[in-house]
């Protein structure tokens, strides 16, 4: 009875071990995004003291912040270009426009 027991614990063990593996992978993923992102909030409290208690590192954030908002209006768009439609063509036209344009 007792050996039955096992052997069916241990097969599915092995039936769901691809997707106990994922499900842990993803919740240690989900683990380092949170702890990144509390150390991010951690630097950027530790920083803003900082800037609190020295003008010169709010002189620099302060820069900073001004580069980055200057950087977003003068960044150019770039412009689309107009798909061209595609037609069927036969392939001597197809091989005449390959050889005009690299050869």
């Amino acid at each position: 009875m007792w050996i039955a027991l096992w052997a069916v614990a241990f097969a599915t063990l092995a039936l769901f071990a691809g997707a106990a593996r994922n499900a842990a992978a993803r919740v240690k993923a989900g683990l380092d995004a949170w702890s990144r992102s509390l150390a991010e909030a951690r630097a950027d409290q530790r920083l803003w003291q900082a800037a609190k208690n020295d003008p010169r590192v709010m002189a620099d954030l302060q820069m900073a912040l001004q580069r980055a908002s200057d950087a977003e209006l003068a960044a150019p768009v770039a412009p689309v270009a107009k798909a061209e439609r595609a037609e069927s063509v036969d392939g001597a036209a197809v091989l005449r426009a390959y050889h005009r344009s690299y050869i």
